[in-house]
């Protein structure tokens, strides 16, 4: 009878610390799941941020590249800087509308790339307003618009409101890789 009421205690002891193994593996994988998904989560908003950042200095390098051609188109009349200009010009507006997009979920930045949208537009414009002098009066004429439509106080604009997008950009970087580490340190 003993023996009987041991192995009943053994069983029931052996029973209840399989289940509490097991109880143990099922909150391990909930919890490593709960984790896994943060550090998707983190890595996501860290790449998001990247992919503005590198938006924002595209657009620049591309106003930049339309800059030069433009001027390269006026000094010299070449129709190849104007195809370099018109494709660069083409491409800084395409990735002004992507930044749109990838900064729908940020206000205060969506608000900066509307005012972006039309400091490049105004710019654009002027330079659109220069080569159209350029072809028709020539060069002198062309610097005579150059020098009266405020192309250097909008790209100072342009560089400014750059440099407060990257500025915001970089601090939610910052933040977002220290929520990164966090969630991979747990």
């Amino acid at each position: 009878m003993k023996a009987l009421r041991r192995e009943k205690i053994f069983t029931s002891s052996l029973l209840l610390g399989i289940s509490a193994v097991i109880a143990l593996m099922i909150a391990n994988i909930f919890v490593t799941q709960s984790t896994s998904e943060d550090q998707r989560s983190a890595t996501a908003r860290v790449v998001h941020t990247l992919d503005v950042i590198a938006h924002v200095d595209e657009i620049y390098a591309l106003l930049s590249e339309a800059e030069s051609a433009h001027r390269g188109f006026i000094l010299s009349s070449d129709a190849d800087y104007l195809s370099k200009y018109s494709h660069a010009a083409a491409a800084a507006e395409q990735r002004i509308d992507e930044l749109k997009v990838v900064s729908r979920g940020d206000p205060p930045q969506l608000a900066r790339v509307g005012r972006l949208a039309a400091l490049v537009g105004e710019r654009l414009k002027q330079m659109d307003r220069a080569v159209q002098v350029s072809r028709e009066a020539g060069l002198m004429a062309a610097r005579r618009v150059l020098l009266a439509n405020r192309s250097k106080e909008t790209m100072a604009s342009i560089q400014g409101l750059i440099a407060a997008m990257k500025a915001s950009e970089d601090d939610l970087l910052a933040q977002r890789l220290r929520s990164a580490d966090s969630s991979y340190g747990r």
